[in-house]
């Protein structure tokens, strides 16, 4: 009985850590949000390793359950999370775009610290 007590409280604490991801991940908090991601993998590798045992816990179903709501919101916080960096990617896409234009437009003038590239007629 200890044993599956044992499981629910860790798969709780895995729905808690993947709330929290959720969070994380809508404030753009990647350090905390990997962090989260690392404690919420060693929380669910504890609960495999109790599953390991030579009998199978009575409450099976409710575990599975728990276990079945944790990847439903682990599969929300993975899509938020490939929408972020398909926003971010084409973010930094303009930003080199951006950048390359004021290279090409500042090389045609010479140095930036040049005379003639303040006044091009000097």
């Amino acid at each position: 009985m200890e044993r599956e007590a044992e499981l629910v409280r860790l798969y709780d604490e895995a729905m808690e850590l993947t709330r929290l991801q959720t969070e994380a991940i809508a404030q753009d908090e990647w350090d905390r949000f990997v962090q989260l991601l690392d404690d919420r993998e060693a929380c669910i590798s504890k609960a495999e390793r109790l599953l390991e045992g030579p009998t199978l816990p009575a409450n099976r179903s409710a575990l599975r359950t728990k276990l079945a709501e944790i990847q439903a919101l682990d599969l929300q916080n993975q899509a938020a999370f490939q929408r972020k960096r398909h926003t971010l990617m084409r973010e930094l896409n303009e930003i080199d775009r951006s950048a390359s234009a004021v290279s090409g437009y500042r090389d045609a003038f010479g140095e930036p610290d040049t005379p003639q590239f303040f006044d091009r007629d000097q």
